[in-house]
């Protein structure tokens, strides 16, 4: 025998466990040997290269000798001879290879006087920085950006990779958490364990994991920092007591938390310590959203290692569920109207609301106008509140004669009243409009949160039908529209002013990229799938083969389908016209545009504007993709011609 080989197979760690007397039924939850453990947080599993063991409450973990060196205090040397022991080996004869055996995992912990993290951080090179991107799957860029912005480091002392750990959200050191890449983890730290905040103190969406490298994959795969939102924050659990101090982080400003659980192994009885570290946080932070990583890889590092990509990213993102019930499946109490018997519900009088729109929208109901790029969404959403505002029909549907409120965002005031004026004139309805009301909010939009009140004070008394919200972009704030969550969240304040006002809510939103016909109408709008699940109703308005002409394809939840059916540009209306053929879409074609740096620049108005905001504009108005955008104002700001302000907002100089 030349090696340890044959005393592992003989005394693997389930054997060794029983021969230190530790009984046990169930592998994943076991009472920890190490200290006071009442939840049974140690567990054992068997890999590629054999037998360990994990205490996921002081996040240490090793094989059978690193076992017996924590177990009982040994030195390797002496853990090997009492390994071989119990095993039934003489020592004598063992001969090792060559020195004593690399350590896999040797965890510890220790508290010292000081540190000094710039020391570390600046100590890391590129070249160790490389290696340790190759190890963990990053890719060298997004390690530099690790490396620049001092997120990570390097031990001199130690002559390993390093991370800080701080007291607070992006508060003073008080540790260095060490990094080994065949041996466990060790922390040198003045005081106690923290969680570690990597993004903005006043973040309002915080997404959790249990280790920072599940971390740095998710920021990776998020294109992080260039395409990471400056409102978002990640936030690394570490251990078992660390994750108790989480909920204290989680202020009341943060309207997001998304918990990424790694993918422990299944079993018959009990909680994994994943399950657990989700159960525990779920219970004390309200309204958590879980991510999970595909059943097949353990985390999300190891997901990013194989096939993960940002876009499979976005899709697991789009399918988180919010955690609205508690453990036991009942619903807060208050907050949801009863459960009545189903005889009962139908005996009770149930009127339907009225059409605002005949046989497309109640009131009370969300309709988008999705277009693309020039695509008359405005002059369609002005007309829309004229034929409501007037009772006339609307590209054939007839509208119910009511109050209607047109909240201009984006158009100057003697815009509005050039457009409103020649569409009253074609309407014929000029100097009998009275049921119409304007809003001119140019230069005031902001986050829907912030304008949603102002709304419903100003309309709650005036019985509006109709309320139209042009643009929708200019209400996003911080929120990406690529973002499941950001986009519910807008969806369901927007309902919730239908509802308070008893009003239908009107609004347009842009295409994708690209060519649409060969899309389901459903499929064309830019951004998150929300907005094709979410509205009563979707006009989707798309480019005809004849110029100046578009196929109009109705979605509708609680009517009858409609049709498709074409619609002419008669300025300054859009004419229904059954003569166009609604199957002819117009085929994208042509060399891909270069596009220049005047497509960004020409959208950016004197008071500034978010980079989201831009994007939307930009996309709006030339049909640019995020690549090419992104390239245009990295170009810009290294050339002088746009700069960002502390808040965010892009101007030009």
């Amino acid at each position: 025998m030349n090696d340890i080989a044959e005393i592992k197979q003989k005394l693997p760690m389930p054997a060794l466990l029983n021969a230190c007397g530790i009984s046990f039924k169930d592998k994943n939850h076991i009472q920890s040997p190490f200290r006071e453990d009442k939840t049974g947080s140690f567990s054992i599993f068997e890999g590629d290269k054999g037998w360990k063991f994990k205490d996921h409450g002081e996040g240490i973990h090793g094989d059978e000798i690193d076992f017996l060196e924590k177990m009982y205090g040994l030195s390797t040397k002496d853990a090997i001879e009492r390994y071989a022991n119990l095993a039934g080996f003489d020592i004598a004869p063992l001969q090792l290879n060559g020195d004593m055996p690399q350590r896999s995992f040797t965890p510890r912990t220790e508290s010292v006087k000081g540190f000094d993290w710039e020391k570390c951080s600046a100590a890391l090179s590129p070249n160790k920085a490389k290696k340790f991107a190759s190890i963990r799957g990053y890719t060298h860029d997004f390690t530099r950006e690790l490396r620049l912005r001092k997120l990570i480091g390097w031990s001199s002392e130690n002559n390993t990779i390093c991370f800080p750990m701080q007291e607070e959200p992006n508060g003073k050191h008080t540790g260095i958490h060490l990094w080994f890449p065949e041996r466990s983890p060790r922390f040198l730290m003045k005081g106690k364990s923290h969680p570690w905040w990597i993004g903005p103190s006043d973040a309002i969406q915080v997404h959790i994991f249990e280790s920072q490298f599940d971390a740095f994959a998710f920021m990776q795969l998020m294109l992080w920092p260039d395409e990471f939102p400056e409102t978002v924050a990640v936030l690394i659990t570490r251990s078992a007591s660390s994750t108790k101090k989480v909920p204290a982080l989680i202020s009341d400003d943060v309207k997001y938390v998304y918990l990424h659980p790694q993918n422990d192994p299944k079993t018959e009885e009990g909680l994994t310590p994943a399950e657990k570290w989700t159960k525990d946080l779920s219970e004390s932070i309200k309204d958590c959203r879980i991510v999970n990583t595909p059943r097949e890889y353990k985390d999300l590092n190891d997901w990013l290692k194989d096939d993960a990509t940002h876009i499979r990213m976005m899709e697991e993102l789009d399918n988180w569920f919010s955690l609205e019930t508690s453990v036991n499946g009942t619903a807060s109490p208050g907050t949801l109207p009863p459960i009545v018997n189903a005889t009962a519900f139908m005996e009770m009088p149930c009127v339907e609301p009225e059409q605002v729109i005949g046989g497309v929208l109640h009131k009370g109901g969300k309709l988008v106008i999705g277009g693309g790029s020039k695509g008359r969404k405005t002059w369609s959403l002005i007309a829309l509140a004229c034929a409501v505002s007037t009772g006339r029909e609307w590209w054939g549907f007839p509208c119910h004669k009511g109050k209607a409120l047109y909240v201009n965002f984006e158009l100057a005031d003697y815009a509005c009243h050039y457009r409103l004026r020649i569409i009253e004139e074609a309407l014929k309805v000029s100097g009998e409009n009275g049921n119409l009301d304007l809003w001119n909010l140019r230069g005031y939009a902001s986050d829907v949160k912030e304008v949603a009140p102002l709304i419903l004070e100003h309309a709650a008394s005036r019985d509006y039908s109709l309320i139209v919200l042009d643009p929708i972009y200019k209400l996003l704030g911080d929120r990406d529209e690529n973002s499941a969550g950001d986009m519910t969240d807008l969806m369901n304040t927007l309902e919730n002013i239908a509802v308070e006002v008893n009003s239908s809510i009107v609004f347009g939103h842009h295409y994708s990229k690209g060519g649409q016909a060969d899309k389901h109408s459903m499929d064309r709008m830019s951004g998150s799938g929300v907005f094709a699940r979410d509205p009563d109703a979707i006009v989707s308005l798309t480019d005809h083969e004849e110029e100046d002409c578009y196929v109009a394809e109705c979605t509708l939840r609680n009517f009858a389908p409609v049709d498709g059916f074409g619609l002419r540009w008669d300025f300054p209306l859009l004419e229904r016209d059954d003569e166009l053929d609604p199957m002819a879409l117009k085929k994208r074609g042509g060399a891909n545009k270069r596009y220049q740096h005047g497509d960004v620049l020409d959208q950016i108005p004197s008071t500034g504007v978010s980079k989201a905001g831009l994007f939307a504009r930009t996309n709006e108005a030339t049909g640019m993709a995020r690549n090419s955008f992104n390239r245009i104002v990295n170009e810009a700001m290294k050339a002088g011609k746009i700069h960002t302000r502390e808040d965010g907002v892009i101007l030009l100089k």
